[in-house]
């Protein structure tokens, strides 16, 4: 090996060929790695604190003024209430089977969208229980007992049937007014 013929032929230690570490690069790398991972933090925070940001609308000094005017369907306080039927379903779990019956309420923004569902005879009925139906037959036991899995599985009800009702009126809320796992 090289440095070590030139250590025997010199009568240089290892340490003084390049056996020492320069604390200078040691210090470099440490406030690098500190930069990043304030550079994180604050980036994490900034991300996750947006309902401080001004509303849409509002100016930065969040004062209220309108910046510009924006056109939005104006949504009612309370919508219409959709009383569903109830729902009895096999979970996705493996092994031990488990089910579940619940019953749904829908909060809708116009009463002919209420009308529409309610009636048997309309393809709207169909399309929102197959809907829920294919939603809730996904999830585990363990999934439908946590609080906040089943606020999300809320949230992919409404998106999904407010993507099949369309023009006709949006759903403003789900409500599981009955709920049992076994």
């Amino acid at each position: 090996m090289a440095w070590e013929e030139e250590s025997i032929d010199t009568g240089a230690d290892f340490e003084e060929v390049g056996g020492k570490r320069n604390p200078i690069k040691l210090i470099v790398i440490a406030l690098v790695v500190i930069g990043v991972l304030v550079g994180a933090y604050f980036a994490y925070n900034a991300v996750m604190n947006k309902e401080d940001a001004p509303a849409e609308g509002e100016n930065a000094e969040g004062t209220g003024e309108q910046v510009e005017e924006v056109v939005e369907e104006v949504v009612p306080e309370a919508g219409h209430k959709i009383a569903l039927e109830k729902f009895t379903l096999n979970l996705a779990d493996k092994g031990k089977p488990h089910f579940l019956v619940t019953t749904i309420a829908l909060e809708v923004t116009k009463v002919e969208l209420k009308t529409a569902v309610e009636a048997d005879d309309k393809l709207y009925n169909t399309k929102t229980r197959d809907t829920i139906l294919r939603i809730l037959r996904t999830k585990t036991f363990k999934e439908v007992s946590d609080q906040a899995t089943m606020k999300e599985v809320s949230k992919e009800i409404q998106h999904k049937l407010n993507r099949i009702y369309g023009e006709d009126g949006k759903v403003m809320n789900v409500y599981f007014t009955e709920f049992m796992v076994q």
